[in-house]
């Protein structure tokens, strides 16, 4: 005797079993971040996206996360994992890759973007436009910046004379110029070492922004802080482009809207827990914090007016007037 399924029944079956495939089928993104899961960058930012993307995808991706560099630990070679398929989507900071993304030391440029608002926005824009080289081998997810970079050591700074002849962890050549500049002392290394050689001696202190200074414990070992605006450092949150074309179409369409989301929630983010990070030193008697004064500023000035000439001669005319432009529109949107 045949068993008749009735209609209700039969759509049921055949929904299931569509959900059962789409499920299958989803596509999961392995991506891996060289530094630990509590970092705010990973708890306010990749996380809240990482939901957001997969319900945006229709369930159609998956994002798979490996922390403490489980698929390379190396933060120099994030690049080169994505490119060679080790993870899906990396982490990558593009000054340890120097020449490779030229146009985006701009934003290192001292005495620019405040904050990572500033900076965050700035970036994403400038890409948006198509102006920033060197993107074309990965699939971008996201550019955004960390907040601005402030000098913490382990000896009282009260003005930038004070850091004359310090040796200061920086990263990255536009960095390095820029503590040259101060008369202090560059000393490069993975942000994950710098604690431990502050303790050892072996650094003065660290120019860091403060997110980063908490993340690898550089607060803890450090006592005097020297608040500056020395640049803000940009990341991309990258894709490889095989993992990018194995997405459909919903997926793909959610990439094209991460950027501004990134963007928006790391300048939030990273601002909050820069005040936060502020405010707990104010309140730590045996802690120092010192605002550049208007004579240092105007010592800063000019000392980094090489730093700028070159930055400008680099990006060339056109891209410099549009960052100009775009964070005096980001500045007047914030009035």
């Amino acid at each position: 005797m045949k068993r008749i399924i009735g209609p209700s029944l039969a759509a049921a079956a055949i929904l299931g079993a569509t959900l059962g495939t789409a499920q299958a089928e989803a596509k999961v993104l392995r991506f891996g971040v060289f530094f630990s899961q509590r970092a705010n960058v990973v708890q306010k930012v990749l996380i809240p996206w990482a939901k957001w993307f997969e319900k945006e995808s229709g369930g159609t991706a998956q994002v798979k996360f490996f922390f403490g560099g489980s698929l390379g630990r190396n933060p120099r070679a994030q690049y080169k994992l994505v490119q060679g398929k080790v993870m899906d989507i990396g982490f990558v900071v593009p000054s340890y890759t120097p020449g490779t993304f030229p146009d985006l030391s701009i934003l290192q440029a001292p005495n620019m973007a405040r904050d990572a608002i500033e900076g965050s926005q700035s970036a994403w824009r400038l890409y948006e436009k198509g102006l920033l080289r060197g993107l074309d081998k990965i699939q971008v997810v996201g550019i955004f910046t960390t907040g601005a970079y402030s000098v913490h050591t382990t000896v009282p700074v009260k003005s930038v004379a004070d850091l004359k002849g310090l040796k200061l962890r920086s990263g990255g050549s536009v960095q390095n110029e820029i503590v040259k500049a101060m008369g202090a002392v560059p000393v490069g290394m993975p942000p994950t070492r710098v604690a431990e050689n502050i303790t050892r001696g072996l650094l003065k202190g660290s120019v860091s922004e403060w997110n980063a200074a908490k993340t690898f414990k550089i607060l803890e070992v450090t006592k005097h802080h020297f608040i500056t605006s020395w640049g803000v450092l940009p990341l991309i949150i990258a894709m490889n482009k095989d993992a990018y074309a194995g997405l459909d179409a919903k997926a793909k369409a959610a990439v094209a809207k991460s950027g501004a989301i990134m963007a928006d929630l790391q300048g939030k983010a990273s601002d909050e827990a820069t005040n936060q990070a502020i405010a707990k030193i104010k309140a730590d008697s045996e802690q120092t914090l010192t605002n550049a004064s208007d004579a240092d500023v105007a010592a800063m000035n000019k000392a980094f007016e090489p730093i700028l000439a070159g930055i400008k001669k680099r990006a060339g005319d056109k891209l410099w007037s549009e960052y100009v432009k775009v964070l005096q529109d980001i500045r007047a949107s914030r009035k």
